[in-house]
């Protein structure tokens, strides 16, 4: 995988949408109500909620309970609380954008998508809204609905890094390479910090048949973030693409040696040092990227047999002790 890519907006927007003070005075009984839940007493806590919600009947109290739960990562709950909300506040983006998250980490993808859309009925132009629903249209591998959300972004909250950056990564993924050096290059432009971007810029350029490019955009990013191990990994696939082991080894090496858990560029890195016979210098890099990833254990079993194959027995036996430990 290029760039192993995670949708952390969601978890950003819950933690922004669902923490921190309710906004309450000290005695406020939502927040004693939340104490008691922590502390175990569920049964004191749940009444509490239901004589102030006999009390309080709006769905702004409805919605304080549901960020309650939320908060306690009971999404069943708060689910249950901001869709009461919703009724009887039909017109209320915000809730409809907690709703959909809630419903999203309560695995109801399709309510999810549903209440985030209707968010954006009613605010189009709450940019974490769009981040949101298309994050998790692009959880669902629906790349093309989430590409237009984030070109809707775009056109209705303005220019932004980070929906350029996702549109340089959905575009990348669906192998739409022009495209992906137009949205890359205006995300690095906005945000240089933005490695995903750069690596993906010029990955697109060489499989675009643009090697020169490609490399110019390697030796600009890595000139101006000379530790961004991903840029280093990338290349170094690259060259060991293209054979030139020691190339692929300089630079596979120097991302590894920044992201020890990177286990692409110890894999990588092992199968260069093997393939230009440097069998002992290989296997300790086998068994870093077999601890990071257990899968790479059958790779490592046929370089053993590989090895046996050429009657260097010795260095075999040493390969198969390491595997045995697996």
């Amino acid at each position: 995988m290029l760039v192993k890519a995670t949708l952390g907006f969601l978890l950003a927007a819950n933690l922004a949408s669902f923490n921190g003070s309710l906004g309450f005075a000290g005695e406020d009984p939502v927040s004693k109500a939340e104490g008691l839940l922590r502390a175990g007493k569920k049964e004191e806590g749940k009444q509490l909620i239901a004589r102030y919600l006999t009390t309080q009947e709006s769905a702004s109290a409805y919605e304080k309970v549901g960020t309650l739960y939320a908060r306690l990562r009971d999404w069943p709950d708060s689910v249950h609380y901001f869709e009461i909300a919703s009724h009887r506040d039909g017109h209320n983006a915000k809730i409809f954008y907690k709703l959909g998250l809630a419903q999203h980490q309560n695995k109801q993808i399709d309510d999810a998508v549903s209440s985030l859309r209707q968010s954006l009925v009613m605010s189009s132009t709450t940019q974490k809204t769009y981040l949101a629903l298309g994050e998790i249209l692009e959880l669902s591998r629906d790349r093309y609905d989430a590409r237009n959300i984030f070109l809707s972004a775009l056109a209705k909250t303005g220019d932004a890094a980070s929906i350029r950056s996702k549109l340089c990564r959905l575009n990348f993924e669906d192998n739409f390479f022009s495209e992906t050096i137009k949205q890359c290059t205006r995300a690095v432009s906005m945000n240089g910090a933005d490695r995903d971007s750069w690596a993906l810029l010029a990955r697109a350029y060489y499989l675009s048949q643009q090697r020169p490019e490609a490399f110019k955009v390697f030796q600009k990013a890595l000139f101006a973030y000379p530790k961004n191990s991903l840029l280093y990994r990338v290349r170094g696939l690259i060259y060991y693409e293209e054979k030139a082991y020691e190339q692929a080894i300089n630079d596979l090496g120097k991302a590894f040696g920044l992201d020890p858990t990177d286990d692409e560029a110890a894999i990588n890195l092992a199968r260069s040092y093997f393939q230009l016979g440097y069998y002992e210098r290989a296997l300790p890099l086998f068994i870093e990227a077999c601890k990071v990833d257990r899968d790479y254990r059958f790779e490592f079993l046929s370089k053993q047999r590989e090895l046996a194959r050429k009657d260097r027995n010795d260095l075999a036996d040493k390969y198969q002790e390491a595997l045995d430990k697996f």
